[in-house]
């Protein structure tokens, strides 16, 4: 299993506690590969298309050359060349979006698993690419495409370049100011937009397991606005975002707490940004021929005060919640699990190392996995009637056949374009 974890392109590390495979290694009897990639500028960073030039994407060409080193090392340490299985979540799930859409990555895994992608955040295109990598030169006192310049930089100023840089307007899209360093769509790395490249077809036929979690945009929304917002900063916050259905939205998703609106603004952006379009996804998958795919909701506030200072988080399942229970990895930074969460993460555990080894994660009859509850997958008959999710929560996980359905049913009618 080879996970790429996230951190908005710009943080984290596969090294981090968060992401210590040890538990899901023992227990789901699996080999887990962390894989490091260049970051912000150093991975993402593009000067112009000259030679000589900086063209960016170099992140998703690490991750690739670290699945053909799994490819042909990973035989050595007991794994299986032919059974490798990508998983990343929030920046790691693009990124295996993006995989599961080259010809070039397509021969070096079998199963991806997509935690939390966010799939209406559209990529940079070329010139928004150029526009962000000018205001980076120009904090380093350097012309934008004198890359002999920006070699000559240390690492401090590189870093602090970056981070400001990320506040400077490169783009008319608002949702791509959330993400102002990594992929653009070169058409060869980076086949197209997420749910463009879903709606096309760009993507290889393999088994996939997927979700998000049920609050996914509340840590983004109350790091954005630090104090409560009003229903004009609400209804400019949609303006902004899908100018062409602003209307319709409001009436779907109305201001109804007139003191602060910022709570509306993440069930809103959690259905466009991460629930619904993962929906659509799969059912683009389906519409193009892919029989193995399985869906979750992630619905469990995890006990422990893992938030930090980020206390609006603290009792909600913002983004990356299921994280220390896929790995099982709390206990690395002192916290402990209540008996019903160490079920829930046993429980994914199990679901997760059986798609591995099987490419389902109930397993195959005689395969020799743990046993687990039924999860549906999905087919064009079941289609027509519902959408099952695994939906994962205390005190007992379920399958949940039309989670949220009127909501993604409405975003399908206006579309996922901003």
């Amino acid at each position: 299993m080879v996970y790429i974890h996230g951190g908005n392109f710009v943080h984290m590390s596969g090294g981090s506690l968060l992401y210590d495979g040890s538990v899901l290694s023992q227990k789901g009897e699996v080999i887990v590969v962390n894989v490091d990639y260049r970051l912000g500028a150093l991975g993402f960073l593009v000067t112009g298309s000259g030679d000589g030039d900086a063209v960016g994407n170099y992140g998703i060409l690490d991750q690739r050359q670290a699945l053909k080193w799994v490819k042909e090392n990973i035989k050595a340490f007991g794994g299986e060349p032919g059974r490798v299985t990508l998983f990343g979540q929030s920046a790691g799930a693009q990124s295996a979006m993006i995989h599961l859409a080259s010809e070039e990555s397509s021969a070096l895994f079998h199963n991806a698993i997509i935690q939390s992608s966010p799939f209406s955040i559209p990529y940079k295109t070329h010139a928004e690419a150029i526009i962000l990598g000018a205001h980076f030169a120009s904090l380093l006192n350097c012309t934008a495409r004198d890359i002999n310049c920006l070699r000559q930089k240390n690492s401090v100023d590189i870093a602090q370049a970056q981070f400001i840089s990320r506040g400077k307007l490169s783009s008319l899209r608002y949702l791509e100011e959330f993400e102002p360093w990594g992929p653009w769509v070169d058409g060869v790395t980076v086949k197209a937009e997420p749910i463009t490249a879903m709606d096309k077809g760009f993507f290889q036929k393999k088994p996939v397991m997927i979700g998000t979690t049920s609050e996914e945009t509340r840590i983004y929304i109350y790091n954005a606005w630090d104090k409560p917002i009003d229903t004009v900063v609400y209804t400019a916050a949609i303006l902004a975002t899908h100018p062409n259905h602003a209307v319709e939205i409001m009436y779907e998703y109305p201001p109804d707490e007139p003191q602060d609106q910022r709570n509306n603004l993440a069930v809103l952006a959690t259905d466009f940004i991460f629930g619904c379009a993962t929906r659509h996804v799969t059912r683009k998958m389906l519409d193009y021929g892919v029989s193995d795919v399985w869906l979750y909701i992630y619905d469990h506030a995890f006990s422990f005060p893992g938030w930090g200072n980020m206390t609006f988080c603290q009792g909600h399942v913002c983004h990356g919640s299921e994280v220390p229970f896929v790995f099982q990895s709390a206990g690395r930074g002192g916290f402990k699990y209540t008996p019903d969460e160490l079920s829930l993460s046993d429980l994914i555990i199990s679901y997760w190392s059986n798609f591995a080894k099987t490419g389902d994660p109930v397993g195959m009859p005689g395969s020799g996995v743990k046993a687990v509850p039924d999860w549906p997958r999905y087919h064009v008959e079941i289609q027509q009637k519902q959408w099952p999710y695994q939906h994962f929560r205390t005190p007992k996980s379920f399958v949940d056949p039309k989670y949220n359905a009127p909501y993604c049913d409405f975003w399908d009618k206006v579309g996922y374009d901003n």
